[in-house]
C-alpha cells in the first residue's frame, strides 16, 4: 500500500491524505475578497486528485484548474472566452471549469483543447459535469476534484495552476491565483496567469513498489523505483531517504532515519537494475533502522533523491508511505506524556492498551541499568491493564511493563519523576518578573516566572478602568529551571518556589486585597561565573520547556545561520533546549549613552525616514546603518522609524512576526550596537521610533505556549494574555499569529512594561504601533471584515496605552497604523497621535505621477480633509507596505516605454514638491529619495531586496535627493505652516493638461509655491499665484536650476512648464549650500562628471561643473576619458567611479573619504 487517497467531501483532510501543498499563495486578497491559500496534487493508480484551500470566496465566483500535460500544444484562450490570458511557456491542455453555485449547486466540468477549441470530456467521457463523487467545492473552505488518468491521457507529469475568477459575464476577471497569485483588482481587466507549478509527477503507485506489500518488522523488504517519469530520470545514482514510524498514532513519522541528505556516502544508495529502474533490499526493518526492542514499527516512509540532494521524488510533497504489520503490540496510554512528573505520596494511575489481549501483564520496578528491583503489579488476559503506583521520595523511578502474547513477549520501559510538594514562599523584595541581577553580587540572580491563575478584564470608558469580567486559569503544578548552570537537570534543587501573592486558594481569600492571585514562580541562582552567558529554560509540569518571556537575549536553533560578522556575541544553542531559550549573564557592561539632551521639533514638523536594517546596507546590521547617518542628517531627516527590532521568528524578516518583546533581534547585531545607533542618531538630533507589534504575537511566544490548546492548535480559553480566536477582524488574511487580548489586566501590564523598556533601556523616542485597528475586543462582523467601523471601546484601550506611556515617559511619540473609520481616526489624531495614511494616499499620489489623469491628492493627504483638528496626518507616498513609486512610474507611467531614468525622476519630483510640503509629519521609505525602482515583490514581498547605494552617484537620481533635502531644509528652517496653506487646485480632478499649484506662507513675508505640469507630453502654462512682485527663485534639485532668480512684474504673471516639469518657487533665496567642513560633515555630496577627453584632475574646465571635486563629492569618469593625477598633486573625492573604457592614472595622491570609494566597471 502506497498512499491513501482523499475522500471527495470538501473537507481538507491534512496529512497524509493530501500531503504537503505543491504551491502556496502569498496571502494577499484578490478583488472582492477572493483568496486562494494552497494548492495540492496527489495521485493513485487510477486518478489524479487536485485540491485547493480557500481563505475566502463568494458563491457567485467561478474557478478554474489549468493542467498542462502535452508540450507544444494547448489552449490559447480562457475556457469562458473572456480576457484571462495564459502567459505560460506551455499552454493548458485541460481546464476544470467550475462554479461555486451562486445559491445553487456547485458545478464543474472538464474541458480539453482540441481542434482549436475547448471540448468537454468528463470522467465518463460523456458530455456532462463531474459527479459529486468527483467534485466538491466549498467557497470558504476547500475545492476537491478527482480526474481519471485515462481522460488526461495517462500523463507521467503535469503542470498545474488554479484561480478564482468573476461570474460568467463580460466583466469577467481573475481575482486570485496560485501559484503566481496574479490579481486583477478591476473588472474588465485582461489578466495574465504567469506561471505553473511545474513537473508534478502523476505516475501514482506505478513508479514505486514495496515487497511484500504489508511487511512485518522482521522480514526482508524490497523497494523498487521507476525514475523514468520523475525528476530523477537519467541520474547515475539514486538514494533512498527513509524512516519508520514507531507510534501507531503517527504512522507517517520519520523515526530512525537512514540517510544523510545531500551526501554521496553510500548510505541508502539504490542499485540500478536497468534503464531508470532502481532497487534496494532491506534485511529487516528492525535491523536496517536499528529499532529498539521496546518499540514497534507501524509504517515505512520514504522518498528518493539524487546523490547531491538537489533533485528528489517525494510523491508531490507528501512522501511515500507503506503500512507495516506491527504484530501484537501495546502502548502506554497513561500517563500520556513521558517522562511524567508526579507528586510524592500520591497514587499515580497507569494504563496500558494492547491490540489484542495478552495472556498476562507484569509491571516491575527496575534500576537505571534495567535490572529488576521489585514487582509492582500483575494483570491477566485483558486488552487494557489499569494499575497505579506511589512513591514517597523524590527522584526518578524506572519501570518495565511486559505483555506475554503467547507467541512472544513485548516490553517497554518508562520513568516517572517524583517531586515533593511545592514550597510556597514570597519572592524577595524587589524581584520583578523576569531575570533579576544582584548589583552587589554577580554570582547570583533571581528568576521570576509569572503564571497567572486569575485574570480581570477591563474596559476604559473616559479613561476610567472598569472591570467587565474575570476568568480563572489552570494552575501550574510544578516549575523547574533547567540550563547550563545545572546541566539541564530537573530535581529538587532546581524546583522553583511559588508565590501566590497573598491569595488563599483554600478559603478563596485575597489576603492583601490587591486582586492579584499569583502565581509567581521564583528561584535564586548562586555560584554563577560573572560575565558568563548561561542558556536556560523553565520546565513547566515536566512537559513544557519555555524561555523567560522577559529575557533580553534569546537562544534558538536559527542562530547557526547568523555569521560572526553580523553578530559576534551569539551563544551556542544547546542540544538540551526545546524551542527558544533564554540567556542570563551577570556582570555585563552597560552601554554609556553620550548624546546630550536636544530640543525636539513639534510632532507635526517631523521629517521621518522609514528604515529596515536588513535592506538598508549591504551588511544589514545596526553598526553598518550608523555609517549612513551623516547621509540622513545632511538630507534634513529629524526622525527615523526603524522596522521591528524586537526578536522575531527566523532571521531574515520584516519583523512583524514577534515572539520576544524585551530582546533586540540578534540578526542585525548585538544590543549594544542598536543602542549606539540610537545614541549616534541623538547626537545628530534625530529621534528614533521603534516599530512595535502588539496586535499579535507569533506562535513561539512564551505566553501563548504556556496556556495552549493542543487539539485545536491555538491559545487555550483560559490563556491570561491571548484570545483563543481573533477578535475584531473577520477577514482571515488579517489573522496574523495569535491575538493579544488588550482588555486583560496582564496584557495591559505587559504592554506598559514593553514600552517602558524600549524607551528607558534603549532610549527610543516613541513608537509606530502596527495595526492598532486590531487592538479591540469587539466580536467579528462579517459585514465589516477589517473592523473599520467606529469602536469606542477600541479607542479607550488605545488611549489608555498611550496615556500610560506618555505619563511615565513624557515627550514620547505615538504613531498609529490604524486606518479605521474617519471619525475614529480623528479622535485618535486629536489626542496627539500621528496617523498613517495607508494605501489610499499612496495610490492617489501614484495616479498623480503616472500622467494619465489629475488625481485629487487633497482628500487623502491633508489633515483638514480627514476632519482632524491638528496636522497629525502622516500622508506618505511610500512605506514598506506599498509598491515603490519609481517602479510604478517606470512600469506603468504614460509613455514609459521611452522613459529614461531622468524621465522617471521628473515624474517623482511632481509628487515630492507637493506631498513633502503638506502640513504634518512627512515620511520617506528608504531609498525613495533615490528613485528606488525595484518592485516590492522582487524576491517575494517581504524578501531581501538589493541595496543600491550607487544610485546616489547617478546625476538624475541625485536631483531627487537634492530636491527632497531642500524641502526638508525649508521645513526645518521656516515656520511655513503659521498661516493656513493655500492648497490651490490639488483637490481637483482636472486632467493632466491643467497645471497644479499650492502655496505656503510663514506670515513673515516668506512665500513658497509648488507648481507642476502633470502632462508628460505637452507643456502647460499656469498662474503660480504670486503674493508679491520682485525677485523670485526656483528649485527642482537640478544644480543648474536651483537658486536661479527671475523677476515677477505682476502677481498675475504666468509660468510655462515643460512636460513633466515641477518647481518650488520662493521669494527668498533658500541659501542651502554644499560647503563641506570635513570628511564626515558633508552637507551635500555633489556629483562631478568628467567631460571626456584627456586631461589632468586639476583642470577645472574638464569637469561638467567647471570646478574641481572636493572631499565630499562623487566623481564619475565615463568611457573614453583619460584622467591623470600628476606627481605632486593631491586629488580629493568621496567616491570615484571609473567606468568601462576610461583611464585613471594616479601618479600623485588620491584621497578618498568613503570606505568603499574606488569602483571600476567590468
Amino acid at each position: 500500500m502506497i498512499q491513501a487517497q482523499p475522500t471527495i467531501d470538501g473537507t481538507f483532510d491534512g496529512e497524509p491524505t493530501w500531503g504537503s501543498p505543491v504551491a502556496i499563495a502569498d496571502g494577499a486578497n484578490g478583488w472582492d475578497i477572493a483568496n486562494i491559500n494552497s494548492l495540492y496534487v496527489t495521485t493513485d493508480a487510477t486518478y489524479v486528485y487536485v485540491g485547493f484551500s480557500i481563505n475566502s470566496a463568494a458563491d457567485w465566483h467561478s474557478f478554474g484548474i489549468t493542467i498542462n500535460t502535452i508540450d507544444g500544444a494547448g489552449g490559447d484562450s480562457d475556457v469562458w472566452g473572456y480576457p484571462i490570458i495564459y502567459g505560460h511557456s506551455e499552454l493548458p491542455d485541460f481546464v476544470v471549469k467550475g462554479h461555486f453555485g451562486n445559491g445553487g449547486t456547485p458545478y464543474a466540468e472538464v474541458r480539453k483543447w482540441e481542434n482549436g477549441s475547448w471540448g468537454r470530456v468528463d470522467n465518463s467521457g460523456a458530455d456532462n459535469g463531474l459527479s459529486t463523487s468527483d467534485f466538491v467545492a466549498e467557497e470558504s473552505g476547500f475545492v476537491e476534484v478527482r480526474l481519471a488518468k485515462s481522460v488526461l491521457g495517462q500523463p507521467s507529469v503535469g503542470d498545474f495552476q488554479v484561480y478564482i475568477s468573476g461570474n460568467v459575464s463580460s466583466d469577467h476577471a481573475t481575482f486570485d491565483a496560485c501559484p503566481d497569485d496574479e490579481v486583477a483588482e478591476l473588472w474588465q481587466t485582461s489578466t495574465t496567469l504567469g506561471n505553473y507549478v511545474n513537473d508534478i509527477s502523476l505516475g501514482g503507485t506505478s513508479i514505486v513498489t514495496v515487497s511484500p506489500t504489508l511487511p512485518s518488522d522482521n522480514e526482508p523488504v524490497t523497494i523498487t523505483f521507476d525514475a523514468s517519469s520523475t525528476a530523477l530520470a537519467g541520474q547515475s545514482k539514486v538514494y533512498l531517504h527513509v524512516g519508520v514510524a514507531t507510534s501507531a498514532s503517527d504512522p507517517n513519522a520519520f523515526n530512525n532515519v537512514v540517510g544523510n541528505w545531500g551526501q554521496d556516502d553510500g548510505i541508502g544508495e539504490m542499485t540500478n537494475t536497468g534503464s531508470d529502474m532502481w532497487e534496494i533490499n532491506l534485511a529487516t526493518l528492525r535491523t536496517y533502522f536499528n529499532v529498539d526492542i521496546t518499540d514497534d514499527v507501524f509504517g515505512l516512509n520514504f522518498l528518493f533523491r539524487s546523490a547531491d540532494g538537489s533533485l528528489k521524488e517525494d510523491n508531490v510533497g507528501s512522501n511515500y508511505h507503506n503500512d507495516v504489520d506491527p504484530g501484537d503490540h501495546f502502548t502506554i496510554t497513561t500517563p500520556d506524556d513521558l517522562p511524567y512528573f508526579a507528586l510524592t505520596n500520591t497514587n499515580i494511575p497507569l494504563q496500558f492498551e494492547a491490540n489484542a489481549a495478552p495472556n498476562s501483564w507484569v509491571l516491575d520496578e527496575i534500576d537505571a541499568m534495567g535490572m529488576t528491583l521489585s514487582n509492582i503489579d500483575n494483570g491477566g488476559n485483558i486488552a487494557t491493564f489499569n494499575t497505579q503506583d506511589i512513591n514517597s521520595t523524590p527522584g526518578i523511578k524506572h519501570y518495565k511493563i511486559t505483555a506475554n502474547f503467547g507467541s512472544g513477549t513485548k516490553y517497554k520501559t518508562f520513568q516517572l519523576q517524583y517531586y515533593d510538594p511545592v514550597v510556597e514562599a514570597s519572592r524577595p523584595s524587589g524581584a520583578n518578573i523576569g531575570i533579576n541581577y544582584n548589583e552587589n553580587d554577580p554570582t547570583k540572580a533571581i528568576l521570576v516566572l509569572h503564571a497567572p491563575t486569575f485574570t480581570r478584564y477591563y474596559k476604559h470608558p473616559s479613561g476610567v478602568a472598569t472591570q467587565k469580567g474575570q476568568y480563572g486559569s489552570t494552575e501550574k503544578k510544578v516549575v523547574h529551571v533547567i540550563g547550563d548552570f545545572n546541566n539541564w537537570t530537573a530535581d529538587e534543587s532546581s524546583k522553583m518556589f511559588r508565590d501566590r501573592d497573598g491569595w488563599d486558594s483554600v478559603n478563596e481569600i485575597d489576603q492583601d486585597a490587591d486582586g492579584d492571585r499569583g502565581d509567581y514562580w521564583w528561584i535564586e541562582l548562586e555560584n554563577l561565573v560573572p560575565g558568563q552567558a548561561y542558556v536556560f529554560q523553565y520546565l513547566i509540569d515536566g512537559t513544557l520547556q519555555v524561555a523567560d518571556p522577559y529575557t533580553l537575549q534569546v537562544s534558538d536553533f536559527d542562530d547557526v545561520y547568523i555569521s560572526s560578522e553580523r553578530n559576534d556575541e551569539i551563544v551556542p544553542y544547546p542540544s538540551q533546549a526545546d524551542g527558544r531559550a533564554s540567556i542570563l549573564q551577570t556582570d555585563q557592561d552597560e552601554y554609556a549613552f553620550e548624546a546630550s539632551v536636544f530640543s525636539k521639533p513639534s510632532i507635526n514638523n517631523l521629517n521621518i525616514y522609514e528604515l529596515h536594517f536588513r535592506d538598508f546596507t549591504e551588511e544589514g546590521t545596526y553598526a553598518a546603518a550608523i555609517e549612513r547617518l551623516d547621509y540622513l542628517e545632511a538630507m534634513g531627516i529629524n526622525a527615523i522609524h526603524v522596522m521591528p527590532v524586537s526578536e522575531f521568528e527566523g532571521n531574515s524578516s520584516w519583523g512583524y512576526n514577534p515572539n520576544f518583546y524585551f530582546a533586540s533581534d540578534k540578526y542585525y547585531g548585538p544590543p549594544q550596537d542598536l543602542k549606539q545607533f540610537i545614541d549616534e542618531c541623538h547626537k545628530r538630533e534625530i529621534q528614533v521610533f521603534n516599530d512595535i507589534v502588539l496586535n499579535h504575537a507569533f506562535y513561539s511566544n512564551v505566553m501563548a505556549r504556556m496556556y495552549w490548546n493542543e487539539d485545536e492548535n491555538k491559545p487555550a480559553n483560559d490563556n491570561p494574555w491571548f484570545n483563543p480566536d481573533h477578535k475584531m477582524i473577520a477577514e482571515p488574511a488579517g489573522w496574523w499569529g495569535v491575538d493579544w487580548n488588550h482588555e486583560s489586566e496582564h496584557t495591559q501590564k505587559m504592554v506598559d512594561s514593553i514600552l517602558d523598556f524600549w524607551i528607558q533601556e534603549f532610549q527610543f523616542d516613541g513608537f509606530r504601533f502596527d495595526f492598532t485597528k486590531g487592538f479591540g475586543q469587539t466580536a467579528q462582523d462579517g459585514g465589516d471584515p477589517w473592523a473599520s467601523s467606529y469602536d469606542q471601546d477600541r479607542i479607550d484601550l488605545l488611549l489608555r496605552m498611550v496615556n500610560e506611556m506618555q505619563t511615565r515617559n513624557p515627550g514620547s511619540v505615538a504613531i498609529f497604523e490604524h486606518l479605521a473609520n474617519a471619525s475614529e481616526d480623528a479622535v485618535l489624531a486629536d489626542a496627539g497621535i500621528l496617523m498613517w495614511s495607508g494605501a489610499g494616499h499612496h495610490s492617489d499620489m501614484k495616479e498623480f505621477m503616472l500622467g494619465y489623469n489629475g488625481q485629487n491628492i487633497y482628500d487623502s493627504g491633508i489633515f483638514n480633509a480627514k476632519g482632524f483638528t491638528y496636522a497629525n496626518l502622516m500622508s506618505y507616498m511610500e512605506s514598506h507596505d506599498e509598491e515603490r513609486q519609481a517602479y510604478e512610474v517606470k512600469t506603468y507611467g504614460k509613455g514609459n516605454e521611452n522613459y529614461t531614468t531622468g524621465d522617471v525622476i521628473d515624474r517623482l519630483k511632481i509628487g515630492a514638491v507637493f506631498n513633502l510640503l503638506f502640513p504634518g509629519p512627512r515620511m520617506l521609505w528608504q531609498f525613495e529619495e533615490l528613485g528606488y525602482d525595484i518592485s516590492i515583490d522582487f524576491n517575494g514581498r517581504t524578501g531581501e531586496k538589493p541595496v543600491h547605494w550607487e544610485y546616489f552617484y547617478d546625476q538624475d537620481r541625485q536631483e531627487l535627493w537634492r530636491l527632497m533635502a531642500m524641502i526638508f531644509h525649508l521645513r526645518n528652517t521656516y515656520p511655513l505652516y503659521t498661516m493656513a496653506p493655500d492648497y490651490g487646485n490639488i483637490g481637483s480632478s482636472d486632467g493632466v493638461n491643467v497645471g497644479r499649484r499650492m502655496e505656503l506662507n510663514d506670515g513673515s513675508g516668506h512665500y513658497v509655491i509648488s507648481i507642476a505640469n502633470l502632462d508628460p507630453e505637452n507643456s502647460t502654462t499656469l498662474s503660480p499665484g504670486y503674493d508679491v512682485t520682485g525677485t523670485w527663485y526656483k528649485y527642482n534639485g537640478d544644480q543648474n536650476v536651483d537658486g536661479t532668480s527671475y523677476t515677477v512684474n505682476s502677481t498675475a504673471d504666468t509660468y510655462t512648464l515643460a512636460p513633466s516639469e515641477s518647481l518650488i518657487l520662493t521669494n527668498f533665496d533658500i541659501a542651502w549650500t554644499d560647503d563641506c567642513s570635513g570628511p564626515n560633515a558633508c552637507c551635500v555630496r555633489t556629483v562631478y562628471t568628467w567631460n571626456g577627453g584627456v586631461g589632468n584632475w586639476g583642470d577645472s574646465e574638464m569637469w561638467d561643473l567647471n570646478s574641481i571635486p572636493k572631499q565630499c563629492d562623487m566623481v564619475i569618469i565615463p568611457a573614453g576619458s583619460t584622467v591623470t593625477i600628476p606627481e605632486g598633486t593631491t586629488a580629493h573625492a568621496r567616491y570615484v567611479w571609473a567606468q568601462d573604457g576610461s583611464s585613471l592614472e594616479v601618479i600623485g595622491e588620491l584621497l578618498l573619504y568613503d570606505e568603499k570609494t574606488l569602483r571600476f566597471s567590468e
